[in-house]
């Protein structure tokens, strides 16, 4: 349930890290009901900025960038811009994106410094015109990378640390504040991994008939998110990605997107999900289900030794599964890895 308070604190939070204008044209093609396709249309409304409501092709999008002259869009950097970019190098005519000057990173999926990179220089977008948050259905956005960041970080005199924070997800900025904390929810360390937690203005009044799922995930009157990270010593947050998905491999303990970041560097993946599979002797054993581009190929040892040059023995995949296409959700297109370990397990995958 998220409240007025809610949804004007996203508005004011977002005309401090937005790059948006009143005479800018947003276009939203994921569902409204997603709550950052939300929060950028009554982030344009607030404004008074106008906005294109479609829903998602490579075509459409190109098509509405064209024939609006679209300012500012956002798409997920793995799946959607991989496939805008395809429809363009493959399309029988030139098409005119140069309309298109701000950008945001789509919500639900990591978004590196290296992929953040591509995706403004294939569109010739400044580096001063991006904002990359972090949030939920449960809050509005909670943390931003702000364009100040972003610009600071691809600076050719960038320092380390500078550009570093392209990882991140920024701070909060507005009425909000952020811890990591581990199973006690106790303060971890900086650099240390552990639950992030929320409080504060951007964070929903509870779930709809649930009392008890809504006293669970506010005790202590902070939103438990169930999202991995770390913060820096100056109070930047790095997603690392669901605990619930987490695998747990003979003691130690593997991040699915690290595993993935590394697959994808092959030339013949087009995607890849790292997910857990039930095993008696090991508890989970990492598993790649992986597909490849057409006309490409590649042999399941193949992709384990690319991995074991570039991982620790505990992280590389057991097994790689071959797929045509994975299962994705109806809301932002991101892989669907409950669908994944439920079609994969003969056990209880946790």
């Amino acid at each position: 349930m998220l409240t007025h308070k809610n949804e004007i604190t996203n508005c004011i939070t977002r005309l401090q890290s937005s790059p948006t204008f009143r005479d800018d044209i947003v276009l939203h093609t994921a569902p409204l009901f997603a709550a950052g396709t939300q929060a950028r249309f009554l982030g344009a409304c607030f404004l008074g900025a106008t906005s294109v409501i479609t829903t998602f092709s490579a075509e459409s999008f190109v098509e509405m960038v064209e024939r609006e002259r679209i300012t500012y869009a956002s798409l997920l950097p793995a799946t959607t811009f991989k496939m805008v970019r395809d429809y363009l190098e493959t399309s029988e005519r030139k098409h005119d994106l140069s309309s298109l000057r701000k950008f945001q990173p789509e919500g639900g999926q990591h978004c590196s410094g290296p992929d953040l990179k591509e995706m403004l220089d294939y569109f010739n977008i400044p580096y001063s015109n991006v904002c990359k948050p972090y949030g939920m259905t449960e809050s509005m956005p909670a943390t931003y990378l702000v364009p100040e960041d972003v610009a600071a970080g691809f600076s050719p005199t960038a320092t380390e640390k500078e550009k570093r924070r392209l990882e991140s997800v920024g701070k909060p900025l507005f009425n909000g504040e952020i811890r990591v904390v581990d199973d006690n929810d106790n303060d971890v360390p900086a650099g240390q991994t552990g639950e992030i937690i929320l409080r504060g203005d951007p964070v929903m009044k509870g779930y709809w008939n649930s009392p008890e799922l809504t006293a669970q995930a506010l005790r202590g009157g902070w939103f438990h998110t169930s999202d991995l990270g770390t913060l820096d010593e100056d109070g930047y947050l790095y997603f690392q990605g669901r605990k619930d998905f987490v695998i747990k491999s003979g003691g130690f303990l593997v991040g699915p997107e690290e595993v993935e970041d590394v697959i994808l560097k092959l030339p013949a993946v087009a995607e890849v999900a790292v997910i857990g599979i039930h095993d008696e002797k090991w508890g989970q054993v990492v598993t790649a289900i992986t597909c490849l581009k057409p006309g490409h190929s590649a042999t399941e040892e193949e992709i384990k030794e690319h991995c074991r040059k570039r991982l620790a023995t505990f992280q590389v995949p057991r097994s790689v599964i071959f797929a045509e296409k994975l299962p994705r959700d109806v809301a932002y297109g991101k892989i669907d890895r409950r669908e994944l370990i439920r079609t994969h397990s003969e056990g209880e995958p946790h």
